[in-house]
C-alpha cells in the first residue's frame, strides 16, 4: 500500500519505438524515430515523442549536428 503522498507520484506502462537512418546526400545522415507510450497503472495517461537528428560531417574530425 502507497501512502497518500506517493499514490500518484508513479506509473506504468508499455510501448514502443520504431525509426530510420537514411543518408540522403554523402556526409548527411538523417534519423527519424517515433515512439508511443501507454500509461496504464498509476498515473494513466499516453505519450508520443517524435524525433528528428541530423548530422552533417564536415571533415575527418568535425561534425554539426541538429537535434529536434
Amino acid at each position: 500500500m502507497l501512502s497518500g503522498r506517493s499514490r500518484d507520484s508513479y506509473t506504468l506502462g508499455i510501448g514502443g519505438t520504431i525509426g530510420e537512418l537514411v543518408a540522403p546526400l554523402p556526409g548527411w545522415k538523417l534519423h527519424l524515430t517515433a515512439r508511443q507510450l501507454w500509461y496504464k497503472l498509476g498515473d494513466p495517461h499516453r505519450g508520443l515523442e517524435v524525433t528528428i537528428d541530423q548530422n552533417w560531417h564536415i571533415d575527418e574530425n568535425l561534425s554539426l549536428v541538429f537535434e529536434l
